[in-house]
């Protein structure tokens, strides 16, 4: 007897609870799931036939279906209303499911609704849609253009049930096991004891429990004396912890339109250049009022064969005849992401070098190639670098032409200013390009390119400074550099010469702070100093902005000695000077011989792994002011009569 309760019960209940739902447009090929059951729409015939099959837990069934039959599957129903023979063909279905439990879902296009939740008075559904996500707790709700109602909890079951009575629903079971009665200052209290899935629940009265996959609610028992003995009627509800859900979905749009006059669609224009009995003729039309694309259309309200180019599809539902004149009620879908097709598409992608290493210049190559199916003319290439990238030069190409199939490579040159995995960059193409809503054919389209992310190595240098300790006034003396760094490193020297030291450099002495470029391998640089007196010499090396050592070193400037006899490097240098002694003006040529001492060396090592954004700038600074020209002239004389009096 209690078997056939259970058998009842699931009968009788069942039906009431296949009550979620979607109705809409659905593409061809495409599946709804509800939990476990997925309807797939397979194909159509010309017939007015579809072909619709039904999938449950690995099962499969197929059928063919006529338009506007209702047609019950095992567990789902679903009728089509209306089949839209765009591309691709869309249909219109309405079909039944049952109700989803936590932790399944409802699948629909790019549409997914998960249960995450339910409780006795609570839910959560997350709703995503192409990478878009978010949590609903609510009944109604539009997402992604689609309307959502949630009923919360269907009722299973509400009535009496008697100890080792079942209320089954499929294949869960809820099995009373049993009460427990106390009586306490004449009023009674209970406490029901149920089974599901092994697992045994209390429920007191008047209290509602989650119990697995089902919600009980506990109303009170009355007695029914069997044999002068209380033989328990318990009063409960019964509830699936399941949510009812329903989705509708419908993108299309139905206008209509007397004959000859227009109608906007997005950046389209359909006009009605003729009706008759269920046949209209009709063009699409750019903003321009270029025509597109023209034909006929035929009526039809459930089989309908649209007119489509590239986003927009139109069908003719009917025609009738009014007061106004002729017109046609028509159906379209317009969708606004795809834009009509390119005679002319860029495919821009960006190909980083194998290995970076920080403040060391790289090459990145930038393809471009034509995919469509027209030439590009006069496009144009512009390389934005990531954060921690610089651009060594001018980061836009031209590109004057550009068959179909064939590519352009660019390369350019770029310098990562810091270590680490960061950004490359992207590159942008805009050309103009044949394009049907423009008006004259032609827009200015943008491509972009890919951002690769890249691993940047810290760079490592070895630096070493050699200077002499003395030198005599007036003696260019050198200072040499040893850079081991890695090939293509660029280096900068910025030193700050005190005043009476200068940079000889193209002919010019240079004073104050100058910089010298430093590369691998040796260097040497020729200083002067026209005073006598101890001098500190300070500098620091950086590349790209970023200091990476400062050096410091001391030269003792000696006054010119008649005892110097030590010449290991004579240097023959002509200077024209022009001097001024009262009404005389003489102009000669000196040959300056310089002299060599013992020389200091001091060896650094440093490690760069940090660095900021500055671009480079040589900085010249003359300080050989009308004041110092008189004292460079001065030991000019000096130095000539120390010569003649040595060769005296």
């Amino acid at each position: 007897m209690r078997k056939a309760l259970a058998v009842i019960l699931m009968l009788t209940f069942l039906p009431q609870v296949l009550a979620s739902s979607f109705i809409g447009w659905v593409s061809l090929g495409e599946g709804i799931t509800f939990g476990n059951v997925t309807l797939g729409f397979i194909d159509v015939d010309m017939g007015g036939e579809v072909y619709v099959q039904e999938e449950f837990n690995g099962s499969i069934s197929s059928y063919s279906i006529s338009l506007g039959e209702l047609y019950k599957f095992t567990h789902s129903n679903v009728t089509v209303l209306r089949v839209f023979l765009g591309e691709p063909p869309m249909l219109y279905v309405n079909a039944t499911f049952p109700p989803i439990f936590v932790g399944e879902k409802v699948e629909v296009g790019n549409l997914t609704l998960k249960v995450d939740n339910v409780n006795v008075d609570s839910f959560e559904v997350l709703a995503s849609y192409n990478g878009e996500e978010k949590t609903f707790k609510d009944t109604k709700f539009d997402f992604a253009n689609y309307s959502i109602t949630i009923t919360p909890r269907p009722l299973l079951f509400r009535g009496e049930v008697k100890i080792g009575d079942n209320v089954t629903y499929g294949d869960l079971r809820l099995e009373i096991k049993g009460i427990n009665m106390t009586l306490v200052n004449n009023k009674t209290s209970s406490v029901i004891s149920v089974e599901y899935n092994g697992e045994e629940y209390k429920i007191e009265e008047g209290e509602t429990k989650v119990v697995g996959k089902f919600i009980v609610k506990y109303i009170g028992f009355r007695c029914v004396m069997v044999n002068n003995m209380c033989d328990p009627r318990i009063s409960i509800e019964v509830y699936l912890r399941a949510l009812q859900i329903n989705v509708s979905y419908d993108p299309s749009r139905e206008f209509t339109v007397y004959e000859g006059k227009d109608h906007a669609i997005g950046p389209y224009m359909v006009r009605v250049k003729g009706i008759a009995d269920g046949v209209a003729y009709i063009s699409i039309l750019n903003s321009c009022h270029d025509e597109l694309k023209d034909g006929v259309v035929r009526a039809s309200s459930q089989w309908i064969s649209p007119m489509t180019y590239d986003g927009i599809s139109i069908g003719l539902l009917n025609t009738s005849e009014d007061s106004g004149g002729k017109k046609a009620t028509f159906i379209t879908f317009y969708n606004p992401r795809e834009k009509p097709r390119y005679l002319a598409l860029l495919n821009v992608t960006v190909l980083p070098q194998e290995n970076f290493t920080a403040l060391v210049p790289g090459v990145v190559k930038i393809v471009v190639k034509n995919v469509g199916t027209s030439p590009v003319y006069n496009a144009l290439l512009t390389f934005s670098p990531g954060e921690g990238f610089d651009v060594l030069g001018d980061n836009e190409a031209y590109i004057d032409k550009l068959d179909p199939g064939k590519e352009k490579i660019i390369e350019l040159r770029v310098v990562p200013l810091r270590n680490g995995t960061i950004s490359l960059g992207k590159a942008e193409v805009v050309a103009p390009i044949p394009y049907p809503l423009a008006c004259g054919g032609l827009k200015v389209i943008g491509f972009t390119s890919n951002e690769p992310i890249v691993r940047v190595s810290p760079v490592s240098v070895n630096f070493v400074v050699t200077s002499p300790s003395e030198v005599p006034a007036g003696m260019p003396f050198d200072v040499n550099f040893t850079l081991k760094a890695p090939t293509g490193f660029l280096g900068n020297l910025t030193l700050k010469l005190p005043k009476g030291i200068g940079l000889i450099s193209q002919g010019e002495v240079i004073g104050g702070e100058v910089k010298v470029p430093v590369i691998p391998g040796n260097s040497t640089i020729k200083l002067v100093a026209v005073t006598p007196g101890n001098y500190t010499l300070t500098g620091e090396l950086e590349s790209f902005g970023k200091v990476i050592y400062g050096i410091k070193f001391n030269v003792t400037v000696l006054k010119p000695s008649n005892e110097a006899s030590v010449i290991t490097i004579t240097e023959t240098r002509e200077v024209t000077k022009t001097i001024s002694v009262g009404n005389v003006t003489k102009t000669m040529t000196v040959t300056q011989t310089v002299t060599t001492t013992t020389q200091v060396t001091k060896q650094v090592s440093v490690t760069f792994t940090t660095t900021t954004t500055v671009k480079e700038v040589v900085t010249r600074w003359s300080w050989l002011t009308f004041i110092i020209g008189i004292a460079i002239g001065a030991g000019i004389i000096i130095l000539i009569a120390w010569i003649q009096a040595q060769r005296s």
